[in-house]
């Protein structure tokens, strides 16, 4: 699979039916237990976009046609424990996941947007205040094509049979680290041995 963030789209706006079947994929994923918690909205208003652009101060934003706004749900139901507001919440960002990877099967370019003013993209589109706004998938046509930036080598981050050695490392040597740094602080305050 290839895929890269887009931020720069060309002004064609993306057919419902294109819209819907990048809803259909979502609705595919999987959740934490059961019934899904997220909810998406589909903004094509230009005005709307503009005024979620400066809710999330990136003016790059602008230039999309389409965002998917991605809630979970965080109500006053009695089932609404810290964990289930997490799991909620990571259901959310599970979906908009798929919605990336079924935007980038349909030809379209698409970058996730996690900051933004809750509150004021809440009023914007006039949110229910049982739901809290999580990450905007901002998407549509590239205007350019795709340009692929050198990732992190996936040995640097993933650990098969051994991240337990890899663990004891890393924290042997951050040890180590804030052990010298103390002794050089202890010394430099004219403290002798």
């Amino acid at each position: 699979m290839s895929r890269s963030s887009c931020r720069s789209f060309d002004n064609t706006p993306v057919p419902k039916d294109t819209i819907q079947n990048i809803l259909d994929k979502v609705g595919l994923c999987p959740n934490s237990y059961g019934p899904h918690t997220f909810h998406t909205f589909v903004v094509t208003n230009k005005n709307l976009i503009n005024d979620i652009t400066n809710a999330a101060q990136q003016s790059w934003i602008r230039t999309s046609p389409l965002l998917f706004v991605f809630c979970s749900e965080c109500g006053n139901r009695s089932y609404d424990s810290k964990a289930m507001k997490l799991y909620n919440i990571q259901d959310a960002a599970i979906a908009q996941t798929f919605s990336m990877l079924a935007i980038e099967e349909e030809g379209l370019g698409s970058c996730w947007v996690g900051g933004f003013d809750q509150e004021k993209v809440q009023k914007i589109l006039n949110i229910p205040t049982h739901l809290c706004p999580v990450g905007i998938q901002v998407c549509g046509y590239r205007r350019s094509k795709a340009s692929h930036s050198k990732k992190v080598p996936q040995k640097s981050y993933s650990f098969l049979d051994s991240s337990v050695l890899g663990i004891h490392f890393i924290l042997f040597y951050s040890i180590l680290f804030l052990c010298l740094r103390h002794f050089l602080e202890f010394f430099a305050k004219g403290h002798q041995c």
